[in-house]
């Protein structure tokens, strides 16, 4: 970690900290949130926009945290509601924004909170734990929606766009094709034909979410794709019951797993 004095090609001298902070292991997010609020000012009460954004894409085996959780949905969504668990006291103040970063791709996968981690009966496949894990994404912006009621602060879940980054890195598709000489440079090619956005436009919407007056008061927890409010097209994921189940039931696992 440190801090530097950067302009960012604008001529305005920016106070910018990078701050260590592995989400596949719960005793480093919590080291990272009291690195992250000894680091703010004596008149810096909160974080203006806490971006969870930070994630894995469709491993093609089963791998695990380091407290034992399915590490698509362990990243992707314990790691962040952690994160934000230790820090909310700092973003539930007036004015304040989550981002949460979601995907259209929550449509891949069913949310199971009683087998998170295709521990007990689920087979694994790579896309449908990545969908599970960035439908996760979604209904806990809900649930911390629900949490910031009355506060003042507000929480949402973006869909960024199909960007070309190296989340792209695992192969894609079956093994076996990665073995076919045709088709070894597929993962290469695969984020090119699909993406429709650059990282600058990919980064628009989640500026929109943290930015963009109205939206905080009109859509409480929204989902937002382009710039926009969307529509969550996944009946099961608008059950009114589902962002508390699945707090408590993240909650839950977090306490046990870090009482061992």
């Amino acid at each position: 970690a440190g801090s530097d004095r950067e302009s960012g090609g604008s001529g305005v001298a920016l106070d910018v900290t990078v701050q260590a902070l592995d989400l596949a292991d719960l005793k480093s997010v919590e080291a990272a949130a009291r690195d992250i609020e000894a680091s703010l000012k004596p008149e810096q009460s909160k974080i203006d926009f806490l971006v969870l954004n930070a994630g894995i894409m469709a491993l093609p085996k089963r791998e695990l945290t380091a407290q034992g959780f399915e590490m698509q949905i362990g990243v992707n969504h314990f790691g962040h509601q952690h994160l934000f668990a230790q820090l909310e006291g700092l973003v539930n103040k007036p004015g304040c924004r989550t981002v949460v970063l979601s995907s259209t791709a929550h449509s891949f996968g069913s949310l199971d909170c009683d087998d998170l981690h295709f521990s007990d009966g689920r087979a694994y496949t790579p896309w449908g734990a990545y969908g599970q894990s960035k439908a996760a994404n979604l209904v806990f912006a809900k649930a911390v929606s629900e949490r910031l009621k009355g506060t003042g602060a507000s929480c949402f879940s973006v869909h960024p766009g199909v960007i070309q980054t190296n989340l792209w890195r695992e192969p894609q598709g079956p093994a076996f094709l990665s073995r076919l000489p045709v088709l070894k440079n597929l993962n290469k090619l695969l984020p090119r034909l699909i993406s429709d956005k650059s990282i600058e436009q990919g980064a628009a919407t989640t500026l929109y979410a943290c930015l963009a007056p109205g939206i905080p008061a009109s859509y409480p927890g929204a989902y937002l794709s382009d710039c926009n409010v969307a529509e969550v097209k996944v009946a099961e994921l608008k059950d009114p019951n589902l962002p508390a189940r699945l707090w408590e039931a993240t909650e839950s696992q977090i306490a046990v797993a870090l009482a061992k």
